[in-house]
């Protein structure tokens, strides 16, 4: 499964971080959702790159996947938001830093006479 995120940025705010789970809509957190520094590194960055940082209100809906992925899932959706609220100059300068590529690798899937999905058989000598 990939994770899914669903991101709202409300401006002018005050810097509220909300973080809600599909399946638990009644435990809302904040950045502490995630455990990880650096996945919440990876949250925040966006807000850092473009300078609005305690100046908008986010609220995000994640659904399925690890803390990674929905961290990756988190930051995409929120650069994709706030482009709308940043220069076209500053969005070239996002789009350079990676912040609006999408990531879209899968798992690969197991091959039929292998024992997993890159593994080939090999003889070993006794």
């Amino acid at each position: 499964m990939s994770a899914v995120a669903k991101v709202r940025v409300t401006k002018p705010g005050t810097g509220v971080f909300k973080i809600t789970h599909i399946d638990y809509p009644e435990h809302e957190s904040d950045i502490r959702y995630f455990y990880s520094m650096k996945d919440r590194h990876v949250v925040m960055y966006p807000l850092q790159f473009c300078k609005l940082l305690g100046l908008v209100d986010v609220t995000c809906i994640v659904d399925s996947g690890g803390s990674s992925g929905q961290a990756g899932a988190i930051r995409y959706a929120l650069s994709m938001c706030l482009r709308s609220f940043v220069e076209e100059e500053t969005s070239i300068e996002m789009k350079v830093a990676g912040l609006l590529t999408q990531y879209v690798r899968v798992h690969e899937r197991k091959k039929p006479g292998q024992p997993g999905a890159r593994e080939k058989f090999t003889w070993k000598k006794r």
